[in-house]
C-alpha cells in the first residue's frame, strides 16, 4: 500500500515538472517549409546550369556587343537572374521563420517585415512594370500581420508571389523575342562571312568537270579518235584554246596539251581541298548558332514553366497540404514538362 503511495506520488510531480517546463523539454512544434526550399533550390539550380552549356567558338567573334538587342539581352538575362536568385533567398528565408522559437503573430510579424524589405529593389526593375501598386502592397502587409499562423500569413503573401511569377514572365518574354532578333542578326553576318563558299563550291565543281571531259577527249585523240579534237576545240576550258594550234596535232602537241590540263586538275582539286575546310566552317559555324539558341529558346521555355510551378507550389504549402510531394506535384502536366525540360535541355 505504501508503495501504490508513493509511486501516485511520483507521476503527479512528473506530471507537474513536464507541465511548468515544457518550454524547456518539449520542442515547438513549427511548419516544416524546408521542403519547399530544397526544391526550389533544386530547380533553379537546374535551370542556371544550362545557360553554361551552350558554348560559343566562331559565333563569339560576330556577336556585336554594342547592339542595343544584344545589351538588351545581357540586361534582361541579368534581371531573371537576379529574380530566380530572390526567389531562392525568399524560400529560405521563410523556412527560418518558420523555425523560429516564436509565436504565429511574431512569425507573421517577421514574414511582414522581411517582404517589406524587399519593396524598394523592386521599384527600381527598368524593363517590366511592376503591376502591384504601393497602396495594394501595403495592404498586403497589413493583412500578413494581421494573421496569428505563419501560414495564413502565407496565403495573404500569394499576390505578391503571383507577381514575382507574372513579371518573371514578362522578362523571359523579351528575352525570347531579343532572341529571334540576335539569330537572324547573326544569321546574316554569317552569310555575308561564309555564303560565297557555296556559290565557289559550284564553280569549283563545274571547272573540275570540265577538266576531266577535256582530258578524257585528248587521251581519245592519243589513242586514234580524231573527233576527239574536234570536241576538245569546242570546249570552253580557260588555256586549253589558247595553247592549241590549227589543224591535226603531233604527239608532242597532244601531250603538252595534256599535261597542261592535268595541271590545271590537280591545281583546282587543291583549292577545291581548302574550300572543303572553309565550307566546313560555314557549315559547323551555322550548326553552332541553331544549337547557341535552340538552347537559350529551352532555357526561356523551362524557367517560365518553373516559375508557374513555383508560384502554384507556394499557394499549395500556404494552404496546408501536409505532403510536399504535393507541393511541386510532378504529376500535374506543367511539372511534368519541367521535369522533363531541365533533364533533356540542362
Amino acid at each position: 500500500m505504501k508503495n501504490r503511495k508513493l509511486s501516485v506520488m511520483f507521476l503527479v510531480c512528473l506530471l507537474w515538472m513536464l507541465a511548468g517546463c515544457g518550454g524547456k523539454f518539449m520542442k515547438t512544434q513549427s511548419e516544416d517549409l524546408a521542403p519547399f526550399a530544397d526544391q526550389t533550390i533544386s530547380m533553379v539550380a537546374d535551370i542556371a546550369g544550362g545557360v553554361e552549356k551552350a558554348r560559343t567558338i566562331t559565333v563569339q567573334q560576330m556577336i556585336d556587343w554594342e547592339d542595343p538587342e544584344v545589351k538588351q539581352y545581357a540586361r534582361l538575362r541579368g534581371e531573371i537572374n537576379q529574380l530566380f536568385r530572390a526567389i531562392i533567398i525568399y524560400s529560405l528565408d521563410i523556412v527560418t521563420i518558420s523555425e523560429a522559437d516564436k509565436s504565429g503573430e511574431e512569425k507573421c510579424a517577421a514574414l511582414a517585415e522581411y517582404l517589406e524589405s524587399i519593396e524598394e529593389p523592386l521599384k527600381e526593375q527598368r524593363d517590366v512594370e511592376i503591376r502591384l501598386t504601393p497602396e495594394e502592397f501595403n495592404q498586403m502587409l497589413t493583412n500578413i500581420r494581421a494573421q496569428d499562423k505563419l501560414l495564413d500569413g502565407l496565403v495573404e503573401a500569394q499576390p505578391l508571389i503571383n507577381e514575382v511569377a507574372r513579371y518573371g514572365n514578362e522578362i523571359l518574354e523579351l528575352m525570347r523575342f531579343r532572341v529571334i532578333s540576335i539569330d537572324k542578326q547573326l544569321s546574316a553576318a554569317i552569310e555575308a562571312r561564309f555564303g560565297y563558299l557555296d556559290a565557289l563550291g559550284v564553280s569549283f565543281e563545274e571547272e573540275l568537270r570540265l577538266l576531266t571531259e577535256a582530258r578524257g577527249y585528248a587521251m581519245a585523240y592519243k589513242k586514234g579518235d580524231r573527233k576527239a579534237l574536234d570536241k576538245l576545240r569546242q570546249m570552253q576550258v580557260i588555256g586549253v584554246k589558247e595553247i592549241m594550234p590549227p589543224g591535226r596535232l603531233s604527239w608532242k602537241q597532244i601531250d603538252k596539251i595534256d599535261q597542261f590540263i592535268l595541271s590545271r586538275l590537280v591545281s583546282v582539286q587543291k583549292v577545291m581541298k581548302e574550300h572543303d575546310f572553309s565550307f566546313q566552317v560555314y557549315v559547323d559555324t551555322q550548326q553552332e548558332l541553331s544549337n547557341i539558341m535552340g538552347n537559350r529558346m529551352a532555357s526561356i521555355a523551362t524557367g517560365r514553366l518553373f516559375l508557374f510551378t513555383w508560384a502554384r507550389a507556394h499557394s499549395k504549402m500556404a494552404a496546408g497540404k501536409v505532403n510536399p510531394a504535393k507541393w511541386f506535384d510532378i504529376a500535374e502536366a506543367p511539372g511534368r514538362i519541367l521535369a522533363a525540360g531541365a533533364k533533356a535541355v540542362f
